[in-house]
């Protein structure tokens, strides 16, 4: 019994720790102000299929996170940075999709999707 009571403690601790991180990175995101504007306009290089390696994924970091008026194109968007940075092991970059992924899904309801996302973005903040 003993050990459960451990075991639920440190379940507890660690999901206290990955709430903490993911508000700390929210309430920071949340102060950088994000612009449709910005995205339609990298839109067309994104549509256009040109750019290609690392800066594809900046591109793609910069469209999930300033596409306001489509949740379902930033999550398009979202999973393609978290597939094309794992491939070239970018890190932090694959925490920005995951976590900008997370929110589209927060603020398109599915809230399983949304908390899975996120969960794994502090995973990786906290490697």
């Amino acid at each position: 019994m003993a050990d459960n009571s451990k075991l639920h403690t440190l379940l507890i601790k660690t999901t206290t720790r990955y709430l903490a991180i993911f508000l700390f990175f929210y309430s920071i995101n949340s102060l950088i102000a994000q612009d449709q504007r910005i995205a339609d306009s990298l839109a067309i290089y994104y549509n256009d299929d040109k750019i290609k390696g690392l800066e594809r994924i900046i591109l793609l970091e910069a469209l999930t996170y300033n596409e306001l008026n489509d949740l379902n194109l930033s999550i398009k968007y979202a999973t393609e940075l978290i597939e094309l940075s794992e491939q070239a092991n970018e890190t932090n970059r694959i925490y920005n999709g995951y976590f900008h992924r997370g929110s589209a899904h927060s603020y398109n309801g599915n809230l399983d999707k949304a908390l899975t996302d996120l969960f794994k973005s502090a995973e990786i903040a906290v490697e």
